[in-house]
């Protein structure tokens, strides 16, 4: 099993997260990494348009998407994920929901859709967490 560590920070838990074209090839050359608030709550892993579009992640289409602030209308993409940037495993053909508003401290959710695939393990009293898969 694969671990990696997640920083606490004042926001939430961040994770570095790899983005890359669908069904990349070369390896770590081609994987653009970002920083990501984990959300338990969302069922699916997001990423800022903007970045999407720096990296050249094919749209998709568009779906719709329940916020606290009701239904918005959102652009879907389509690409490759890694979470360890030492040993990067994509995770493949992975779609993608388009975050309206970037935010400072992060450019991507990462969701139930992929935190469904392994542990995520939060020691309150250490200040540590792990994500393993």
């Amino acid at each position: 099993m694969r671990c990696i560590p997640i920083r606490i920070e004042a926001i939430g838990l961040i994770v570095r997260m790899g983005l890359a074209l669908p069904k990349s090839e070369g390896g770590k050359d081609n994987i653009h990494w970002i920083d990501a608030l984990i959300d338990t709550g969302a069922t699916h892993t997001s990423v800022s348009v903007e970045i999407a579009v720096a990296v050249s992640l094919p749209n998709v289409g568009e779906d719709e998407m329940i916020t606290p602030a009701g239904r918005v209308a959102i652009d879907l993409f389509h690409g490759d994920l890694a979470l360890d940037p030492d040993m990067p495993t994509l995770f493949r053909d992975r779609r993608l929901a388009g975050l309206i508003h970037r935010q400072p401290e992060f450019d991507a959710v990462l969701g139930m859709d992929m935190l469904s695939k392994g542990v995520l393990t939060f020691d309150g009293p250490a200040k540590t967490a792990t994500f393993c898969w």
